[in-house]
């Protein structure tokens, strides 16, 4: 047996700790940190695979010691001379008023907003501080997709799945055609 498997919360805890304070110890720059520790494929996803136990280690001291390390290593990181990973951008569309206090306080962190902004997109967050939005698709892998629905049909089938079978049937019978 996975000797991960069955490791209880607090031993998995101080294996991503013990991994994250080898990790920064070395001083690597801050996104190779997150990346390989915070990141999709990092270390605590990958250990707490479990959606209720992710959220568990989320809200614990160790994790919030893992984003203060990320914290220190984002204020004495200097941009590496070679990227490692691709720089994407977002727009992120404010009221004027948010816009103005983000600008507030960056000046009084003397920063900027950017960093700021980032800054405040690292950290953990509460579900109960993010309202969902159902109305848009979801994109994940570079893939769209329909948002959760709540309700399921009686067959057990997903409410979208009769649309992609028809959309598959229609694309068939189009190639067949030609």
């Amino acid at each position: 047996m996975d000797e991960t498997v069955s490791r209880p919360q607090g031993d998995k805890e101080a294996l991503v700790y013990r991994m994250a304070q080898e990790m920064f110890l070395s001083r690597p720059h801050w996104e190779v940190f997150f990346e390989q520790i915070l990141g999709l494929d990092g270390v605590i996803r990958s250990t707490f695979t479990v959606p209720e136990e992710l959220a568990e280690f989320e809200r614990s001291e160790t994790y919030e010691q893992i984003q203060r390390m990320l914290g220190e290593l984002r204020r004495v990181s200097t941009p590496p001379a070679k990227r490692t990973e691709e720089i994407r951008v977002i727009t992120v569309r404010v009221p004027a008023s948010v816009y103005e206090a983000l600008r507030e306080e960056a000046y009084e962190r003397e920063t900027t907003v950017n960093k700021l902004c980032v800054s405040k997109l690292l950290q953990h967050i509460d579900d109960r501080l993010v309202p969902r939005d159902n109305r848009y698709w979801l994109i994940r892998d570079g893939r769209r997709l329909k948002p959760k629905t709540p309700a399921a049909r009686a067959d057990g089938q997903s409410p979208h799945a009769e649309e992609a079978s028809s959309g598959a049937r229609a694309e068939a019978s189009s190639r067949e055609g030609s």
